[in-house]
């Protein structure tokens, strides 16, 4: 500002700012701003899209395998509920109700495996390790039962004898006389 010699203050309308030749004005913008730097900008983008997905492969995975243990638990609490819950379960069963418990056995480890199964999201390696757990058990399962069974008969034939022995020892004396009692008895 300056002041004439008036009195009164005016001001000077054009400014000589002594500009140097060498003078460059700078763009302090960021380049990404006005998009110089767009690919490197994709490629992060892409990096934590990328990150992301195999975030939720993971979690995708973990739920698979929750899936899997669940119904493992769930097939192994109903072979075991099958086998020994209960006085009609098949391991409780006494004498000639045992006879057929295999046959029992088999068909009722076929609709548990089906009904659990069912439960189970469609992976292929999901259903692939369940039906391993299942085929163990049910190996397993059909070996205890089997063993069982037989012990059972064992048990009964050898209570029927000793049941028929007072039996055909009271015929047989009855009919010391009878050459063919000994034969019928």
């Amino acid at each position: 500002m300056r002041v004439p010699s008036g009195g009164m203050q005016t001001y000077q309308r054009s400014v000589d700012l002594g500009v140097m030749p060498s003078a460059r004005v700078e763009n302090g913008a960021m380049p990404a701003a006005y998009g110089a730097n767009v690919a490197q900008a994709m490629g992060g983008m892409g990096e934590a899209l990328g990150k992301m997905a195999a975030v939720q492969d993971k979690i995708q995975e973990d739920k698979v395998a929750s899936d899997v243990v669940a119904a493992q638990t769930e097939y192994r609490k109903r072979i075991s509920d099958a086998l020994y819950a209960g006085d009609n379960a098949l391991l409780n069963r006494k004498g000639e109700n045992a006879d057929k418990i295999d046959t029992e056995f088999t068909d009722t480890e076929r609709k548990i495996r089906q009904e659990v199964m069912g439960k189970l999201p469609g992976y292929e390696l999901a259903q692939k390790a369940f039906l391993r757990t299942a085929d163990q058990e049910s190996t397993s399962g059909l070996e205890l039962v089997n063993r069982y069974r037989q012990q059972e008969g064992q048990r009964t034939f050898k209570l029927n004898l000793s049941n028929a022995y007072p039996t055909n020892a009271a015929t047989t004396a009855g009919n010391y006389t009878n050459p063919l009692a000994l034969h019928n008895a």
